[in-house]
């Protein structure tokens, strides 16, 4: 058994409801953590963001729903299978270091996207910092056209799973949905590495930003302290209402 100490953030503006504020509850930055220990915490509906531990615990609000997907179950639907077909010139590429050229990418898409957040003017060693962790092995997922670098999906590889940290990917190619076709990929390397699980992060019912998430069939919500399945994108959408 390990012990950990939490602490509770002060509430903030939310980033996601814009009339809501939020609180996180984080593991002791000092803690020793491994990759073993990060699994089990992901089970109980932890996160990370950079070498930070962290789960939502915010007053009157549960919007915040820990999602996953067993891998070995999935099936794509029709637009899935459409969207993975269309990509298939791409090459895909492990790498384990953030580059000069991830980063011109990633200041690209954020400057299409999320031109208004600070996280749009980080330099290499911060994008480090927020993707990576050092006691976490991050495979960095290469999507290439030629030499051309079209996106990146930031992957946790652990023990039982896989954990989405992050993917950023070219606007010049939006007809492709690489956002998509990152997560395909994602789910297809789980299951050949044999794995169990490929962790999504949240998914927060009136976020639009997060609508693409419960279209990965079928999943786990981790709801009232408990995983519960979803084969239908109907059920899930009457936690909407």
């Amino acid at each position: 058994m390990v012990t950990l100490d939490l602490f509770l953030t002060p509430e903030e503006k939310c980033s996601y409801l814009p009339d809501r504020v939020s609180r996180s509850l984080f593991i002791d930055p000092c803690a020793a953590l491994n990759p073993h220990m990060y699994e089990h915490l992901m089970a109980a509906g932890f996160r990370r963001s950079g070498s930070q531990v962290y789960t939502t615990r915010c007053d009157n609000c549960s919007a915040c729903i820990p999602l996953r997907l067993p891998v070995s179950l999935f099936k794509p639907d029709r637009s899935q299978r459409r969207t993975f077909r269309l990509n298939h010139d791409l090459d895909v590429h492990r790498v384990d270091e953030i580059t000069d050229e991830h980063l011109q990418l990633y200041r690209k898409y954020m400057a299409s996207r999320h031109q208004d957040s600070p996280m749009a003017y980080y330099g290499l060693d911060e994008c480090r910092q927020f993707m990576l962790a050092d006691w976490c092995e991050t495979q960095l997922l290469e999507f290439r056209l030629g030499h051309d670098l079209l996106a990146i999906a930031a992957t946790d590889r652990l023990p039982n799973c896989l954990s989405a940290v992050y993917t950023y990917f070219d606007q010049d190619n939006a007809r492709r949905a690489l956002g998509v076709h990152a997560i395909l990929s994602q789910i297809e390397l789980a299951r050949q590495l044999q794995l169990d699980w490929l962790y999504l992060g949240f998914w927060i019912p009136g976020c639009a930003k997060m609508n693409y998430k419960p279209n990965y069939l079928p999943l786990q919500l981790r709801i009232d302290g408990e995983w519960r399945f979803f084969a239908a994108k109907s059920a899930i959408q009457m936690l909407s209402t």
